[in-house]
């Protein structure tokens, strides 16, 4: 393993797809989530013309993850992005104060730019969406 990889023991992301299998990724250097926002709505108006605002939780999650150039995840991901169909997420995060569980459908997988060689080894940055993530207590 690599000097600088960080210590990712606390977050989990595994992906599984139809035409591929399911993987947890292992050889990541970084993890970082998009966390969600709330969303303001109003309620359409009543009789009177009276809205009331309504809260919602965003419902997609993007998930920034930097892997070892060369490694099993990054062909297992490389794959991802070619997938005729989207995918599913299990991640977990319990690096902070409060744990975040989470499983999401509809997800699809974006290389990144180029490879980076900032660090000791190269590295390949992707992006995951999921358009439907559910946060689970």
């Amino acid at each position: 393993m690599a000097k600088d990889l960080k210590d990712t023991g606390l977050k989990f992301l595994t992906l599984t797809f139809s035409e591929y299998g399911t993987r947890t990724l292992t050889e990541v250097f970084e993890i970082t989530p998009s966390r969600p926002n709330d969303i303001n709505k109003l309620q359409d108006p009543d009789l009177y013309g009276v809205s009331i605002p309504v809260k919602s939780r965003d419902k997609s999650l993007e998930i920034k993850v930097t892997v070892r150039q060369g490694s099993d995840d990054e062909v297992f991901l490389l794959r991802a992005v070619n997938a005729s169909e989207s995918g599913q997420v299990v991640y977990i995060d319990k690096s902070g104060e409060n744990t975040i569980v989470g499983t999401g459908n509809k997800v699809i997988v974006m290389k990144e730019g180029e490879r980076t060689g900032d660090r000791e080894e190269e590295t390949v940055e992707f992006t995951i969406q999921s358009g439907k993530f559910q946060y689970n207590a």
